[in-house]
């Protein structure tokens, strides 16, 4: 069920410099649908959750942006007029044409993950 007002996720986008990206990173917010928007001039960002998410659901922002990414999730309190919620991408390590964005440690297994495919991985090591 989706909310029958409007309800704002908002915010900067900085790179991993804590820069303002610019225009041109795309946001994407996920609950029990997506939605969209891409950075203005001034690196912001708004997306209404109204028809994307459901009150005292969890709702995942994402931002992929030249490489480098970021993830942030939160529950939906209607309670409150909407959520500020300032992104700062995580460094990619370019390996030729992998981009090494983000780590899992698992028992004494270290998995790393690339931004072009959710379910691509690759065990580095043992420890």
């Amino acid at each position: 069920m989706t909310l029958s007002f409007p309800f704002p996720v908002y915010g900067y986008v900085y790179d991993s410099n804590n820069q303002l990206v610019g225009a041109g990173a795309t946001v994407t917010a996920t609950g029990d649908t997506s939605g969209t928007d891409i950075t203005d001039t001034d690196s912001k960002y708004i997306i209404n959750l109204m028809d994307y998410a459901s009150s005292g659901g969890t709702v995942t922002v994402t931002c992929d942006y030249l490489g480098e990414t970021i993830s942030s999730a939160f529950k939906l309190i209607v309670s409150n007029p909407g959520k500020n919620l300032n992104l700062i991408l995580n460094e990619a390590i370019n390996s030729n044409d992998i981009y090494l964005n983000t780590h899992h440690k698992y028992g004494n297994e270290l998995f790393m993950f690339t931004p072009y495919n959710k379910e691509s991985w690759c065990k580095t090591s043992d420890y």
